[in-house]
């Protein structure tokens, strides 16, 4: 073989895991990473998305936020910060 073949086998191999990586997404071993139930849940940026075993999506809030009565795939603060000079 060839260095020119073996430099053109070794790219086409690269190039094929590459796109395999792409097209397999990213996976938490439970799944298709499309069926996550958390996938588009940001928790208002202040927490944690987790889901039940009926893959029911919930937060788990950072200090000094709580999940809102009303979304529980919210976070909102409990008011013990001042969202302009921190922790009162």
């Amino acid at each position: 073989m060839t260095m020119k073949s073996r430099r053109f086998t070794f790219l086409a191999g690269a190039a094929a895991a590459a796109i395999f990586l792409i097209l397999a997404g990213c996976d938490d071993g439970n799944g298709d990473p499309r069926d996550n139930p958390c996938r588009y849940i940001t928790c208002s940026g202040h927490g944690t998305c987790l889901y039940t075993h009926e893959e029911i999506p919930y937060c788990r809030c950072d200090e000094h936020y709580e999940l809102d009565p009303d979304d529980p795939t919210r976070c909102i603060s409990d008011g013990s910060i001042n969202d302009c000079r921190g922790p009162i």
